[in-house]
């Protein structure tokens, strides 16, 4: 999983957001989190984790990309506040 993220977010992210924009980068990936999350709880055997992995490539590209969307929505002034405030709630969205 950590090698895949890295690979998105350190080699293909800023291609992948060049053609396909950041909204559509925070949909592809949600869409993609929620198949391959469905996929894992109905995989039998343990390679099949690797695949699903490898096809949830485009969900390590949501996070950024939200970012991205946040930091253009709010003033300079206010990015500081927005910045953090997303930050809590996906800690918040991650513990329970």
């Amino acid at each position: 999983v950590g090698v895949s993220a890295v690979l998105m977010q350190g080699v293909f992210l800023g291609a992948y957001t060049k053609r396909v924009g950041d909204e559509k980068a925070v949909q592809y990936g949600l869409m993609s989190s929620c198949v391959a999350l469905t996929l894992y709880g109905l995989a039998t055997e343990g390679w099949m984790m690797y695949v699903l992995i490898l096809c949830n490539l485009l969900a390590f590209a949501a996070g950024p990309a939200l970012q991205a969307i946040f930091s253009r929505a709010v003033d300079a002034g206010s990015q500081g506040m927005a910045m953090g405030s997303l930050s809590s709630l996906a800690s918040v969205m991650s513990v329970t």
